[in-house]
């Protein structure tokens, strides 16, 4: 009888250990299954999303570890790094992940984003294309690409671009927001009333004078909202311009003094333009800090030093294409603009928008 029951109690608990030791294994399996390179990269790449970039990080040195060739990894540092701004450690974890494995799409998006935010724009352009050479179903390829056509101020190829990340991937929601801005602000005028006829034939014009012209040619609307925040203007009473004057300041690209004055009937002058010029283009692209490339870059003018409080303005304002400096060399910020200056001024920032 004792025997019986020493033998059945023995039967239970080898039993029970065998349950033990397969539930152990289970799991381990499971967590063995979990602790992967590729579930430690996609972990990242959702924190990121989230704006977690510490966590994210730790996911991604993870990956890392477990396997030092896992391309993905590096491509996920890189994206931290970016996000900290640091481009430098970010192009250096995108070459390094290149090294291993030169044929992984994402590590040339990385470095044309890199080069894109050193100013770098052209170089930027050949990452994207090469990404875009060894996948072309990658929607953030097109997607970079439009943003770098946008600061090249060749809005064709950026819509066109916008449109091919959309084509890839219909639910890439910046690829959208940005072609649909891009699509709005291009929307042709009509005729030109007489006012604008007039101030093109001016030999000089004034403050006034080019707010109309702003007014008139650029889409404010979109630019701005249906409804921009209104500031008091003291010194417009009886202006013929009043009302484009009231739009262009509410909407930021031209300013009023702190007493409220816009002083109407002052000259215009190429530094004022240059000024106006760089407001719209933030607007248009939705970047403010659309300049900061030139904050380290030498001045290429004899007039306007790299010190010069708009520097940075004028500099977008010629890179663009939009003005133009002189045969030798010099800006002139301080010139009088014509009506036909102003009116060519007007037209070539209609045309990058």
């Amino acid at each position: 009888m004792k025997k019986g029951k020493f033998l059945q109690q023995a039967l239970l608990l080898a039993f029970l250990a065998v349950s033990i030791n397969c539930a152990t294994g289970s799991r381990q399996r499971e967590e063995q299954k979990l602790d992967t390179p590729e579930v430690h990269y996609l972990e990242g790449r959702q924190l990121l999303s989230q704006g977690d970039i510490q966590e994210a990080a730790r996911q991604f040195l993870l990956a890392r570890s477990l396997n030092p060739l896992y391309v993905p990894a590096y491509e996920g540092m890189g994206l931290v790094e970016l996000e900290r701004g640091d481009l430098k450690k970010a192009g250096q974890y995108f070459e390094e992940g290149r090294h291993k494995d030169d044929t992984y799409a994402p590590l040339y998006i990385g470095l044309g984003r890199v080069l894109s935010a050193q100013g770098d724009d052209q170089g930027a352009i050949g990452y994207f294309q090469r990404a875009i050479e060894l996948d072309a179903h990658n929607a953030d390829a097109f997607y970079y690409m439009g943003k770098t056509y946008v600061n090249l101020g060749q809005y064709s190829q950026a819509e066109e671009s916008f449109k091919k990340a959309l084509d890839r991937n219909p639910s890439h929601s910046k690829a959208s927001e940005d072609w649909a801005r891009l699509v709005r602000l291009r929307k042709p005028p009509g005729e030109p009333p007489q006012e604008y006829v007039i101030i093109v034939k001016k030999p000089m014009i004034t403050r006034a004078d080019f707010a109309a012209l702003l007014a008139y040619q650029l889409p404010l609307q979109d630019l701005c909202g249906p409804e921009p925040q209104g500031v008091p203007i003291s010194d417009i009473e009886d202006i013929w311009a009043r009302s484009e004057i009231q739009q262009v300041v509410a909407c930021g690209l031209m300013q009023v003094s702190s007493e409220g004055d816009f002083g109407p009937s002052q000259k215009m002058t190429r530094l004022h333009c240059a000024l106006a010029i760089e407001e719209v283009l933030i607007r248009a692209t939705g970047d403010p800090g659309l300049t900061e490339r030139f904050a380290a870059q030498r001045s290429p003018y004899s007039d306007v030093p790299q010190n010069h409080w708009a520097f940075r303005a004028i500099m977008l304002a010629t890179t663009r294409g939009i003005m133009e400096a002189t045969a030798d060399g010099s800006f002139h910020p301080d010139e009088v603009v014509t009506g036909y200056m102003a009116m060519k001024m007007v037209r070539a920032l209609k045309d990058q928008l």
